[in-house]
C-alpha cells in the first residue's frame, strides 16, 4: 500500500517538475497528474474511513493546505491559475463530510456552504468531492476485510510534510534557475 502511495508522490513530482520548467503540458503530464491526483484522493477517503478523530484529521489538511499554499502560488498563479491548492479541496469536503451529519441546523449549513465554495475556490474541488464519495463508500464496505495498520506518528508527517516540501523546492528552481 506505501509502494502506492511513493508512487503517486513521484508522479505528483515529475508532473509538476515539468509544468514549472517548461511552457507546456503535454497529454501524458496531464494523465500523469491525473493518476497521481486519484491515489492521492483514494488514500484522503481512507484516511477518513479509518480516522479515530476526523477533527484533527481536518485540521492536519488545513495546517497543511495552508503551508502549501505561498508556494503554490508563486508556482501557478502567474499562469491565470487562480485556484486553491487541492490540499484545501480535501479539507473542505472533510469539514462538509464531519459536520453534515451534525445535529446543529447550523452546522449542517455552514458545512453545506463549506463544500459549495470550495467548488468556487479549490483546484477539482467537484470532481474531488464525487471521486471522494465513492472512495469512502468501497473502503466502509470492505473495510471488514482489510487489516488495520498503524503508521508511526513520525512517519505520517513525514508523508504530510512532502507535498509543500516540493512545492517550496520547485518554487526555489523556479525562483533561481527560471527567472
Amino acid at each position: 500500500m506505501y509502494l502506492l502511495q511513493l508512487f503517486a508522490y513521484i508522479l505528483m513530482i515529475i508532473n509538476h517538475f515539468f509544468y514549472v520548467t517548461s511552457n507546456y503540458h503535454t497529454d501524458l503530464l496531464s494523465f500523469i497528474g491525473l493518476l497521481s491526483y486519484i491515489i492521492f484522493t483514494s488514500y484522503i477517503a481512507y484516511g477518513f474511513t479509518k480516522s479515530s478523530n476526523r477533527t484533527l484529521y481536518f485540521q492536519r489538511l488545513l495546517v497543511f493546505a495552508l503551508i502549501s499554499e505561498v508556494p503554490w502560488l508563486y508556482l501557478f498563479y502567474n499562469d491565470g491559475y487562480s485556484f486553491l491548492n487541492i490540499l484545501f479541496s480535501y479539507a473542505c469536503i472533510i469539514y462538509y463530510s464531519i459536520n453534515i451529519s451534525s445535529n446543529r441546523l447550523f452546522d449542517r449549513i455552514i458545512a453545506l456552504l463549506v463544500l459549495l465554495c470550495s467548488f468556487i475556490f479549490c483546484e477539482y474541488s467537484f470532481f474531488t468531492y464525487f471521486i471522494f464519495c465513492i472512495f469512502v463508500s468501497v473502503f466502509n464496505h470492505i473495510s471488514i476485510f482489510t487489516k488495520n495498520r498503524n503508521v508511526p506518528i513520525k512517519f505520517r508527517y513525514l508523508k504530510y510534510m512532502l507535498y509543500p516540501f516540493h512545492l517550496y523546492l520547485l518554487a526555489l528552481i523556479k525562483c533561481v534557475f527560471l527567472r
